[in-house]
């Protein structure tokens, strides 16, 4: 529902810069994370965790 839809094995990675697939990684920054689920709470009217949801990423 968040919109991020990455195959096995992609390290996702946090970063200031422009956000997309690189290589084996997926690049997300800050304001993409609070975008998806701000879209998220408009959508389903369930209000999730910014803080929680970048916790349980498996970030590199």
């Amino acid at each position: 529902m968040v919109g991020f839809d990455l195959p096995s094995g992609t390290r996702i990675v946090l970063t200031d810069r422009v956000a997309g697939q690189c290589g084996n990684a997926y690049r997300a920054n800050l304001g993409q994370i609070e975008a998806a689920v701000e879209e998220h709470r408009l959508a389903t009217g369930e209000a999730i965790s910014a803080d929680a949801l970048l916790n349980a990423l498996p970030w590199d």
